[in-house]
Protein backbone atom coordinates (compact mmCIF):
# COMPACT_ATOMS: atom_id res chain seq x y z
CA UNK A 1 0.00 0.00 0.00
CA UNK A 2 1.35 3.41 -0.97
CA UNK A 3 1.82 6.02 1.72
CA UNK A 4 0.84 9.66 1.25
CA UNK A 5 4.31 10.51 -0.06
CA UNK A 6 4.05 7.83 -2.76
CA UNK A 7 6.40 5.37 -1.05
CA UNK A 8 5.58 1.99 0.41
CA UNK A 9 7.53 0.02 3.02
CA UNK A 10 9.54 -3.05 2.02
CA UNK A 11 10.04 -4.09 5.64
CA UNK A 12 7.17 -4.66 8.09
CA UNK A 13 9.32 -3.84 11.12
CA UNK A 14 8.82 -7.28 12.65
CA UNK A 15 9.75 -10.08 10.26
CA UNK A 16 11.75 -10.81 7.12
CA UNK A 17 8.61 -11.67 5.19
CA UNK A 18 9.23 -10.84 1.53
CA UNK A 19 12.99 -11.22 1.90
CA UNK A 20 15.43 -14.12 1.67
CA UNK A 21 19.11 -14.55 2.42
CA UNK A 22 21.58 -15.82 -0.15
CA UNK A 23 25.36 -16.33 0.14
CA UNK A 24 27.92 -14.07 -1.50
CA UNK A 25 29.48 -16.23 -4.21
CA UNK A 26 31.97 -14.49 -6.47
CA UNK A 27 31.86 -14.91 -10.24
CA UNK A 28 33.87 -13.53 -13.12
CA UNK A 29 35.62 -10.16 -12.91
CA UNK A 30 33.85 -9.24 -16.14
CA UNK A 31 31.62 -11.22 -18.53
CA UNK A 32 33.73 -13.98 -20.06
CA UNK A 33 36.76 -13.06 -17.94
CA UNK A 34 38.65 -14.81 -15.13
CA UNK A 35 36.86 -15.43 -11.86
CA UNK A 36 37.62 -13.63 -8.63
CA UNK A 37 38.83 -16.93 -7.16
CA UNK A 38 41.31 -17.36 -10.04
CA UNK A 39 42.68 -13.86 -9.54
CA UNK A 40 43.04 -14.44 -5.81
CA UNK A 41 44.87 -17.72 -6.45
CA UNK A 42 47.33 -15.93 -8.75
CA UNK A 43 47.99 -13.37 -6.03
CA UNK A 44 48.23 -15.91 -3.22
CA UNK A 45 45.06 -14.63 -1.51
CA UNK A 46 43.08 -17.37 0.26
CA UNK A 47 39.49 -17.63 -0.95
CA UNK A 48 36.53 -18.47 1.32
CA UNK A 49 35.87 -22.21 1.45
CA UNK A 50 32.45 -23.26 0.12
CA UNK A 51 30.89 -19.77 0.37
CA UNK A 52 27.69 -21.14 -1.16
CA UNK A 53 26.99 -22.84 2.18
CA UNK A 54 27.21 -19.64 4.22
CA UNK A 55 24.45 -17.08 3.63
CA UNK A 56 25.37 -14.81 6.56
CA UNK A 57 23.00 -14.12 9.45
CA UNK A 58 20.01 -11.81 9.01
CA UNK A 59 17.42 -11.13 11.71
CA UNK A 60 15.09 -8.48 13.10
CA UNK A 61 15.96 -6.73 16.35
CA UNK A 62 14.16 -3.74 17.91
CA UNK A 63 12.40 -2.98 14.65
CA UNK A 64 15.53 -3.06 12.50
CA UNK A 65 17.04 -5.55 10.09
CA UNK A 66 20.45 -6.68 11.35
CA UNK A 67 23.00 -8.43 9.17
CA UNK A 68 26.22 -10.04 10.30
CA UNK A 69 28.70 -12.66 9.20
CA UNK A 70 27.78 -16.24 10.02
CA UNK A 71 30.36 -15.90 12.78
CA UNK A 72 32.53 -12.88 13.46
CA UNK A 73 35.68 -12.76 11.36
CA UNK A 74 34.65 -15.65 9.13
CA UNK A 75 34.82 -13.58 5.97
CA UNK A 76 31.53 -15.01 4.74
CA UNK A 77 29.35 -12.19 3.52
CA UNK A 78 25.86 -12.51 2.19
CA UNK A 79 22.90 -10.74 0.64
CA UNK A 80 19.38 -10.14 1.84
CA UNK A 81 17.25 -9.76 -1.27
CA UNK A 82 13.59 -8.99 -1.92
CA UNK A 83 11.34 -11.67 -3.34
CA UNK A 84 9.71 -8.96 -5.41
CA UNK A 85 11.41 -7.46 -8.45
CA UNK A 86 11.26 -3.79 -9.37
CA UNK A 87 11.55 -1.58 -12.44
CA UNK A 88 12.31 2.12 -11.95
CA UNK A 89 12.21 3.06 -8.28
CA UNK A 90 13.42 5.40 -5.57
CA UNK A 91 14.81 3.79 -2.43
CA UNK A 92 14.96 5.51 0.94
CA UNK A 93 16.52 3.80 3.95
CA UNK A 94 18.39 4.32 7.18
CA UNK A 95 21.56 2.34 7.86
CA UNK A 96 24.11 2.12 10.65
CA UNK A 97 27.03 -0.04 9.52
CA UNK A 98 29.72 -1.09 11.97
CA UNK A 99 33.21 0.32 11.59
CA UNK A 100 34.97 -1.02 9.63
CA UNK A 101 32.51 -2.51 7.12
CA UNK A 102 32.79 -2.99 3.37
CA UNK A 103 29.15 -3.02 2.36
CA UNK A 104 26.58 -1.69 -0.06
CA UNK A 105 23.15 -2.03 -1.62
CA UNK A 106 22.84 -4.18 -4.73
CA UNK A 107 20.49 -3.02 -7.47
CA UNK A 108 19.90 -4.18 -11.04
CA UNK A 109 21.18 -7.62 -10.14
CA UNK A 110 20.21 -10.80 -11.95
CA UNK A 111 18.57 -13.20 -9.52
CA UNK A 112 20.94 -16.11 -10.19
CA UNK A 113 24.10 -14.18 -10.98
CA UNK A 114 26.49 -11.99 -9.01
CA UNK A 115 26.72 -9.25 -11.66
CA UNK A 116 25.03 -5.99 -10.72
CA UNK A 117 25.41 -2.44 -9.55
CA UNK A 118 26.31 -1.82 -5.93
CA UNK A 119 25.47 1.48 -4.26
CA UNK A 120 28.42 1.99 -1.96
CA UNK A 121 27.82 2.22 1.77
CA UNK A 122 31.35 1.55 2.96
CA UNK A 123 32.25 2.42 6.52
CA UNK A 124 35.99 1.81 6.37
CA UNK A 125 39.21 3.66 5.66
CA UNK A 126 39.15 5.00 2.06
CA UNK A 127 35.63 3.65 1.66
CA UNK A 128 33.05 5.08 -0.70
CA UNK A 129 29.52 6.22 0.09
CA UNK A 130 26.81 7.11 -2.45
CA UNK A 131 28.91 5.99 -5.41
CA UNK A 132 28.58 2.87 -7.58
CA UNK A 133 30.65 -0.28 -8.00
CA UNK A 134 30.23 -2.83 -10.78
CA UNK A 135 30.16 -6.34 -9.34
CA UNK A 136 31.24 -8.63 -12.18
CA UNK A 137 31.29 -5.59 -14.47
CA UNK A 138 35.04 -4.99 -14.60
CA UNK A 139 34.91 -3.52 -11.08
CA UNK A 140 34.23 -0.03 -12.39
CA UNK A 141 33.67 2.62 -9.72
CA UNK A 142 31.93 5.98 -9.70
CA UNK A 143 32.70 7.76 -6.43
CA UNK A 144 31.84 11.34 -5.40
CA UNK A 145 34.22 11.18 -2.44
CA UNK A 146 35.91 8.76 -0.07
CA UNK A 147 35.89 8.78 3.69
CA UNK A 148 37.97 7.86 6.69
CA UNK A 149 37.31 7.80 10.41
CA UNK A 150 37.29 10.90 12.54
CA UNK A 151 38.87 9.69 15.78
CA UNK A 152 39.06 10.94 19.36
CA UNK A 153 42.23 11.17 21.42
CA UNK A 154 41.98 7.48 22.27
CA UNK A 155 41.95 6.59 18.57
CA UNK A 156 38.31 5.49 18.60
CA UNK A 157 36.14 6.31 15.55
CA UNK A 158 33.54 8.95 16.44
CA UNK A 159 32.51 10.19 13.00
CA UNK A 160 33.42 10.49 9.34
CA UNK A 161 35.67 12.87 7.43
CA UNK A 162 36.94 13.12 3.89
CA UNK A 163 39.80 10.86 2.90
CA UNK A 164 43.04 12.66 2.02
CA UNK A 165 45.39 11.68 -0.84
CA UNK A 166 48.45 11.91 1.40
CA UNK A 167 47.53 8.92 3.57
CA UNK A 168 44.74 7.23 1.60
CA UNK A 169 44.68 3.46 1.20
CA UNK A 170 42.71 3.84 -2.04
CA UNK A 171 42.93 7.45 -3.29
CA UNK A 172 39.95 8.85 -5.18
CA UNK A 173 40.77 8.73 -8.89
CA UNK A 174 39.80 11.49 -11.38
CA UNK A 175 37.87 9.01 -13.53
CA UNK A 176 35.86 7.85 -10.49
CA UNK A 177 34.84 11.42 -9.73
CA UNK A 178 34.18 12.19 -13.40
CA UNK A 179 31.73 9.27 -13.54
CA UNK A 180 29.46 11.11 -11.04
CA UNK A 181 27.55 13.80 -12.98
CA UNK A 182 26.57 15.76 -9.85
CA UNK A 183 28.90 14.70 -7.02
CA UNK A 184 27.87 15.96 -3.57
CA UNK A 185 30.34 17.62 -1.24
CA UNK A 186 31.80 15.36 1.41
CA UNK A 187 31.66 18.27 3.85
CA UNK A 188 27.87 18.47 3.60
CA UNK A 189 27.50 14.69 3.80
CA UNK A 190 29.62 14.44 6.95
CA UNK A 191 27.89 17.39 8.56
CA UNK A 192 24.49 15.76 8.11
CA UNK A 193 25.52 12.20 8.94
CA UNK A 194 27.76 12.96 11.89
CA UNK A 195 25.38 15.50 13.35
CA UNK A 196 22.81 12.77 13.91
CA UNK A 197 25.16 10.94 16.25
CA UNK A 198 26.43 14.00 18.09
CA UNK A 199 29.81 14.05 16.37
CA UNK A 200 31.34 16.48 13.93
CA UNK A 201 33.07 16.44 10.58
CA UNK A 202 36.50 17.86 9.84
CA UNK A 203 34.93 20.32 7.43
CA UNK A 204 38.25 21.62 6.12
CA UNK A 205 38.72 18.34 4.26
CA UNK A 206 36.31 17.80 1.41
CA UNK A 207 35.99 17.03 -2.27
CA UNK A 208 34.40 20.02 -4.05
CA UNK A 209 31.37 19.69 -6.26
CA UNK A 210 32.33 20.32 -9.87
Amino acid sequence: MLQEDGFRPLFDGKTLQGWRAIPRVYGAIYPGGPTVAEIWAQRGIPAPVEPEKHAAHWFVEDGYIVGEQEFAGSGYGGYLITEETFGDFELVLEARPDWPADTGIMVRRQRDSWEGFQILLDHRESGGIAGFFGNGLASFMAAPFKIKALRNEAGEPIGLQADTPEDSHEPLQPEQLAACPMPPMCRNFCKHGNGASGTKCASALWVPCR
